[in-house]
């Protein structure tokens, strides 16, 4: 939330968490990034969680983090056919993205 500049409360449970997300408005070329982020995040520490305790790997909080928005700039890429931002765009300035929109 906080690359997006918003403050919020987490919600009860995982579906509270998706059915808010998914309710939130943006405009549509935004939405796109947006509706990727909770599916990323979820996938990100379901897999770190596994790593963790099937590999016995350390938990790195950073690593996870440009984990979570690597995986948003390759989905939403998948998306976006114009080819106007590349994956470094996407993780170092969203914010000019999100204004540009």
């Amino acid at each position: 939330m906080k690359w997006w500049g918003i403050q919020w409360v987490t919600p009860n449970s995982v579906s509270d968490i998706i059915n808010w997300w998914l309710s939130y408005r943006q405009k549509p070329k935004i939405k796109v990034i947006w509706d990727c982020i909770p599916f990323a995040v979820l996938w990100s520490l379901w897999k770190m969680r596994n790593e963790h305790l099937f590999q016995n790997k350390d938990l790195n909080w950073e690593d996870v983090v440009d984990l979570i928005k690597l995986r948003i700039a390759f989905w939403v890429k998948t998306k976006w056919n114009d080819g106007d931002y590349s994956v470094s765009d996407f993780i170092f300035r969203l914010s000019s993205i999100i204004q540009a929109s």
